[in-house]
């Protein structure tokens, strides 16, 4: 994390510098060097980082126009930001709601900020809802995306207290990949190590 911080500091300064590029890639710069603050215990020295994260994600969010990507960008960051206390889950709830409106239902990530935004406040049937349809429409090889899919719907299921579900979860993805890769040994093992643990 020390050397994941050192990179993503180079890379802030350098888009920074950068005048053209105030957007997207200096938010995401910011929201990996926030992340490795607060890996290293360092959430006071996040705390600026996480502030100016949220900015640059409220300004596009806020506009009458604001398309899709825009307000889900925001209420994902509304949900994950560090550190943990710049979070405001029902304001990441209402933005989310309106990124999916917008969106048609064309996009899984939006899906997928419903679940966490719905799980944040504690309505755990819709976030199992929406964290199903976003994992069932994400790729399924070496995907970071449906990882993080699938950890949310379990955890939702956790907390739900349906432990056989949230087997279930893994034991479908590990089925799903022995049918569509049976060589990807890297992805099946990974289903075997999650189903191990559950």
């Amino acid at each position: 994390y020390a050397e994941a911080e050192e990179g993503f500091r180079r890379a802030y300064e350098a888009r920074i510098a950068a005048v053209e590029d105030q957007g997207v890639g200096l938010a995401w710069c910011l929201r990996q060097l926030v992340r490795a603050l607060a890996a290293l215990g360092r959430s006071a020295e996040a705390r600026p980082f996480g502030e100016r994260l949220l900015e640059l994600r409220r300004e596009p969010a806020l506009r009458p126009d604001a398309d899709a990507y825009a307000l889900n960008c925001y209420a994902y960051d509304l949900l994950k930001v560090e550190p943990e206390h710049l979070r405001d889950p029902s304001e990441g709830l209402r933005v989310a709601l309106l990124a999916y409106e917008r969106s048609g239902d064309e996009y899984h990530y939006n899906r997928f900020t419903l679940a966490l935004a719905y799980e944040a406040n504690g309505r755990l049937d819709e976030a199992i809802d929406f964290a199903r349809h976003a994992l069932a429409h994400s790729p399924l090889e070496h995907s970071t995306e449906h990882a993080e899919y699938e950890a949310v719907l379990v955890r939702c299921f956790e907390k739900a207290g349906d432990l056989e579900r949230a087997e279930q979860v893994y034991r479908d993805t590990l089925a799903a990949r022995r049918t569509q890769y049976p060589s990807s040994d890297q992805d099946i093992a990974a289903s075997l190590f999650d189903l191990g643990n559950m």
